[in-house]
């Protein structure tokens, strides 16, 4: 199944590659714009202020980055599901458009999408929350009674802990797709989006992990291809000996191996895209 996915997901990429690519492109910059902003640290200005002030004037530049963090999140998350749900309906329907990037943006979809983010949060902070107090807990008493057995237990909580985490994600990987596709239009449809996306997902959990590694070995590959190349055209600059020609050499190949890497950097991200939506529709038969 995972090699059939990606054959199908390389072949819509490849024929409607432009028109995927500005579909993808305002969530790209939208999310690089808003991570921008969330790097942007308040200045606070300290001199000549009390460390009670100071403690103050601190503690108010962090809780209003919090917000505005939290605000991007929510924000970042609403034009990439967005695009999730346009690359859907466009397969679906064997036309890839621009608009189809805003679907998520109709019929109130944005406010189900918020929710089903927050209780996705809540569920995942939960779960973490319990399985690092559990892991620091067996840790500490491990280091207070000099017991390396409390310790081992605290390695297996931890792993255990990780391996659940992982089989909870994919298990809700793909919930926006099934609450666009299959519950959107009933009642407490946000709702019942988890129980048939938990079902949906039933036996293919591994698949799905199988396809993300291997995406990864991909990506790893072609970053380590464009390096060979950046490597040589640098190795063959060294040898020009002429300064302006070695600066000629520098800036055309430098702008080359800059697109290069582009192309390579849209094309996988399109395709790692298309990938998704041709396995979520493969399992939803």
């Amino acid at each position: 199944m995972i090699t059939q996915t990606m054959k199908d997901g390389l072949k819509t990429a490849k024929e409607h590659k432009w028109s995927i690519l500005g579909m993808w492109l305002p969530s790209f910059i939208i999310g690089l714009v808003l991570n921008g902003f969330s790097n942007v640290n308040p200045n606070t200005a300290m001199d000549g202020q009390s460390a009670s002030e100071a403690t103050a004037a601190i503690a108010s530049s962090f809780s209003q980055s919090i917000g505005v963090v939290f605000v991007i999140s929510i924000i970042a998350s609403l034009f990439e599901v967005s695009l999730q749900m346009g690359l859907l309906k466009a397969d679906e329907e064997g036309h890839f458009e621009f608009k189809k990037a805003f679907v998520g943006f109709k019929e109130m979809i944005w406010l189900s999408v918020i929710g089903i983010s927050f209780l996705t949060g809540i569920l995942v902070f939960a779960v973490a929350a319990v399985i690092l107090v559990a892991t620091i807990g067996f840790a500490f008493a491990g280091n207070s009674q000099a017991n390396n057995f409390y310790y081992v237990i605290a390695g297996i909580v931890g792993l255990l802990g990780g391996i659940a985490l992982i089989y909870i994600t994919l298990g809700l990987k793909f919930i926006y797709l099934t609450f666009y596709k299959d519950t959107k239009d009933l009642d407490n449809g946000l709702f019942k989006a988890f129980p048939a996306t938990w079902k949906l997902m039933k036996g293919h959990r591994l698949q799905l992990l199988g396809m993300a590694i291997l995406q990864i070995l991909i990506a790893i590959v072609a970053v380590i291809v464009l390096g060979l190349i950046i490597g040589l055209v640098i190795w063959l600059g060294t040898m020009i000996s002429v300064a302006g020609l070695a600066l000629t050499y520098g800036i055309i190949f430098g702008v080359i191996c800059f697109a290069l890497a582009l192309v390579v950097f849209f094309f996988l991200s399109i395709w790692f895209a298309m990938n998704n939506i041709k396995f979520f529709r493969a399992i939803n038969k």
